[in-house]
């Protein structure tokens, strides 16, 4: 990074409260970035409308960015704010510390702004969460809806797994989601069509219940398999149907996807190796998810 000059300083909002943070990458409306979490560092894409730039390192703070400052309160807090880097010392976020700003009394008539709510995901799942067969830089069904929404979110995906394979969705979880997020998206099921349903059943009750124990403020929503060859295939449907009964009796949020392929844009969304979304498949299916989860308002 020395090459390019020291690294963009930013302010993000996650989990509902501003952190300093670094900028490691951008593309499009989103934005890599590294802030400190629980005594290390943690790496994430956000949305862009997220993240402010602090000021530049030659510069005094410019008044677009100071009025952003100001509108997240953050002007006092940026001045002590501290992030530790891997190279070792700890690095202030701002050279100096920033001298307050009055701000105008507000007019008689004026009303405060709502302040927007953050809404932090965990996108959990097996090959179509995870990416296959996609070219570079392709975002996966799940990662379109998130952003679509302008949810926060970090991807758990592991290829090949499933509730009742080995290691099981029950063991994924417990290792890999250790923060509660505001809404966990669990997708899955294209690994389980060797369990039987009782199977099935059993291992969904165990990791939700686990789940529910752990993070009681999170929304749980379940997204079932996706059958990209048509007509679909029979153990994917009983599948679906299985997640859609277990679902049910824990009163869980349920999505379908399996009727949003038909015979009729299969082939336009078939992966050339098959079974998986290609990127227009992704898009599709992530625009559907979008209108379904904004229908269930899981998203404010």
């Amino acid at each position: 990074m020395s090459d390019q000059g020291p690294p963009e300083e930013v302010v993000v909002t996650l989990d509902g409260r501003p952190r300093p943070a670094v900028v490691l990458a951008r593309e499009g409306d989103r934005v890599q970035v590294r802030y400190r979490q629980a005594g290390g560092f943690e790496e994430r894409w956000v949305p862009a409308s997220t993240v402010v730039p602090v000021e530049s390192r030659t510069g005094a703070p410019t008044p677009a960015r100071l009025a952003k400052l100001a509108g997240l309160g953050l002007v006092g807090l940026l001045g002590l704010a501290l992030l530790l880097w891997p190279g070792g010392s700890d690095k202030p976020l701002l050279d100096t510390s920033p001298t307050p700003t009055p701000s105008a009394a507000p007019s008689p008539t004026s009303s405060p702004s709502p302040t927007p709510q953050v809404v932090s995901a965990v996108l959990f799942g097996d090959s179509l969460t995870a990416g296959k067969n996609d070219p570079p830089g392709t975002r996966t069904a799940l990662e379109v809806a998130a952003s679509a929404l302008h949810w926060q979110y970090v991807v758990r995906a592991q290829r090949s797994t499933g509730w009742t394979t080995s290691p099981s969705y029950a063991d994924r979880l417990a290792r890999e989601v250790t923060t509660a997020p505001t809404v966990l998206l669990l997708q899955g099921g294209a690994s389980d069509t060797g369990a039987s349903a009782a199977q099935l059943t059993r291992a969904v009750t165990t990791a939700v219940t686990a789940l529910r124990k752990r993070f009681p403020a999170t929304r749980l929503v379940l997204v079932g398999p996706v059958a990209m060859e048509q007509p679909p295939d029979p153990g994917l449907v009983r599948v679906d149907r299985t997640l859609a009964a277990a679902a049910k009796a824990l009163r869980v949020t349920y999505v379908d996807p399996i009727p949003w392929i038909t015979a009729a844009n299969a082939q336009s969304y078939l992966s050339p190796q098959g079974f998986y979304p290609n990127p227009a498949g992704h898009a599709y299916l992530g625009a559907k998810l979008t209108a379904v989860l904004r229908a269930l308002e899981v998203s404010p």
